[in-house]
């Protein structure tokens, strides 16, 4: 009812994301496989394609418990979306791959789950209102809108709607490359044909595959 949601570290998204839709919520994690499990997301900090509108991993958390390699049992941030005391050691959390403690519970801030979420593609998606991503692979973007019916229908008028969204590339060689937003579509480009790419505009992120 306070939209915000207390989940254990080796709860996977798959089942954190049913949960929430019963209650007509979501938290948009977004990770690359649904059976990445929370506490693995948030020690990546590896945020999703929704990134654009909805904000880094880090943005979702609001408190963490953790054990440190001593066995002391450490509890950083609080359980309530306006809580702006102490040092914020969530954000610190999130990303640091294990070296500051092992997660064991976390709690989430959940936001009311769209109406509609479909992917779009065609001339004017440069021109959309508050998409929630947008993807370019060299040849064709593609974009994200999510809110009530008549919203999106009003942002797609002239846009064709994607069957299936857009899968980003995979490999025995994956990563990501962050560069400064305005260089996407320069970086790109010269990344060529030796490797599978697909840049988050607006982001600043490139994912390679090879």
């Amino acid at each position: 009812a306070d939209m915000t949601i207390n989940v254990g570290a080796g709860t996977s998204f798959d089942e954190l994301d049913r949960v929430l839709a019963e209650h007509g919520q979501q938290c948009e994690l977004d990770p690359r496989v649904r059976r990445a499990t929370v506490g693995g997301i948030l020690a990546c900090g590896l945020s999703g394609p929704r990134r654009l509108r909805h904000g880094p991993v880090r943005d979702h958390v609001l408190e963490v418990r953790f054990e440190t390699g001593d066995g002391r049992l450490v509890k950083g941030g609080g359980p309530t979306v306006k809580n702006v005391t102490g040092y914020d050691l969530p954000r610190l959390f999130v990303g640091s791959l294990g070296t500051i403690g092992v997660l064991q519970q976390a709690t989430l801030r959940c936001r009311p789950r769209p109406a509609r979420s479909q992917w779009f593609t065609g001339a004017g998606t440069d021109r959309t209102f508050r998409p929630s991503a947008r993807l370019w692979d060299g040849e064709r973007e593609a974009v994200l809108l999510e809110g009530i019916h008549v919203d999106v229908d009003a942002e797609s008028r002239d846009l064709v709607a994607l069957a299936e969204a857009p899968v980003l590339p995979d490999g025995p060689h994956r990563g990501r490359i962050s560069v400064a937003p305005g260089t996407v579509r320069a970086c790109g480009a010269a990344l060529g044909s030796e490797v599978r790419w697909c840049a988050e505009l607006g982001v600043g992120t490139i994912h390679v595959a090879t």
